[in-house]
């Protein structure tokens, strides 16, 4: 009785973690923190990636620019990936992440793991990702 109430509970808590709607969580009230999950009229709203084509292609391209931005991969779990980087000069570190879910739309967020001003490098580096990735083939 134990071992298929346990099953039950398992299923039961996955089914309703796979229907939940992905976000990230939102960015803190300090302003070192850019996503396109914040509410649209925030300072801290930074527009979603639009493309067309595979969402492999995409994921492929976002790969390729994080690494050519000198940023780290440290978690890839399919339409989820997060990524780190380091300043060169005081070695603060900056997490960025991506979220390939919804068809069409990348999501973007970037922010950094400490201090509380950042002189606007997140919203520079999500800005570059989406040129980036517009511009490349």
């Amino acid at each position: 009785m134990i071992k298929s109430s346990l099953i039950f509970v398992l299923f039961f808590s996955l089914t309703c973690m796979a229907n939940q709607e992905f976000k990230f969580s939102p960015c803190e009230s300090k302003p070192n923190c850019q996503s396109s999950y914040e509410d649209k009229n925030s300072p801290r709203y930074f527009y979603p990636i639009e493309y067309v084509g595979p969402k492999e292609n995409a994921k492929e391209k976002i790969i390729r620019i994080i690494s050519e931005l000198s940023g780290k991969i440290v978690e890839d779990q399919g339409d989820y990936i997060k990524s780190e980087f380091t300043s060169s000069l005081f070695k603060f570190v900056d997490e960025v992440e991506i979220y390939l879910g919804e068809p069409g739309i990348i999501h973007l967020k970037s922010k950094s793991r400490s201090g509380y001003w950042d002189f606007g490098v997140n919203k520079r580096r999500l800005g570059d990702i989406t040129f980036r990735f517009h511009q490349s083939k």
